[in-house]
Parts: C-alpha cells; sequence; structure tokens
C-alpha cells in the first residue's frame, strides 16, 4: 500500500512539474 502512494505521489509531483514548466512557456510564447 505504501508503495502505491509513493507511486502516486511522484506521478502527480511529476504532472505539477510539467505543467508549470509548460505554463512558463506558454506565458514566453504570448
Amino acid at each position: 500500500v505504501l508503495a502505491q502512494w509513493v507511486t502516486v505521489s511522484l506521478t502527480f509531483y511529476s504532472g505539477m512539474v510539467y505543467l508549470w514548466k509548460n505554463r512558463e512557456i506558454y506565458l514566453d510564447d504570448m
């Protein structure tokens, strides 16, 4: 169960970082 939560947390964290970086790139293009 713990390993499953760790995987979900890492996936969520990496997804947030991905969206955050894309947001900066999107704003720079504007």
